[in-house]
């Protein structure tokens, strides 16, 4: 896993000058938000599960009964917990996001929803305009949880 550096902080942050830069890095370093265990589960993506499947299939870890159903049924079960469950039907989703996002821009959260909303109770989105994608400051924190919090009571998401 590797450890995000100041070259991946500064995509975030293009938009504030280097003094505000430099010190949100020096508050990152200590704090408990700073990302470093998301990595592993953020990049455990289709290519990464097909990699592990050959390196599975082709190694002597791999029990003969499961070579038995073939590469592609291994594939398949690998592949298989990334598909959403029924259970989800019973869930409703709010993304609330910034107009701003770098990582996860409204073209992308309106395609996430396009394909994930079937398979929701209720799936809405909401966007902040103006705001990034990562949340730098009391005011941006206050702002996005006070929204969420309206959404609820107002009886638009629950």
């Amino acid at each position: 896993m590797r450890e995000r550096g100041l070259d991946d902080f500064e995509v975030y942050t293009k938009h504030v000058d280097a003094a505000t830069r430099a010190a949100w890095w020096k508050a990152a370093l200590r704090s408990p938000r700073f990302k470093s265990t998301e990595d592993a589960a953020m990049y455990l993506d289709a290519s990464a599960l097909a990699e592990q499947g050959v390196r599975l299939w082709q190694s002597a870890f791999l029990p003969a009964a499961e070579r038995t159903h073939g590469f592609a049924a291994l594939m398949q079960s690998m592949f298989e917990p990334s598909y959403p469950p029924a259970e989800l039907k019973r869930v409703a989703v709010l993304d609330l996001n910034g107009t701003e996002d770098e990582t996860l821009p409204p073209a992308t959260v309106d395609a996430n929803r396009s394909v994930m909303e079937r398979y929701a109770r209720k799936y809405r989105v909401g966007r902040v305009d103006g705001y990034h994608h990562y949340l730098f400051t009391q005011d941006s924190i206050k702002v996005v949880g006070t929204l969420w919090l309206r959404y609820i009571d107002a009886g638009y998401f629950d």
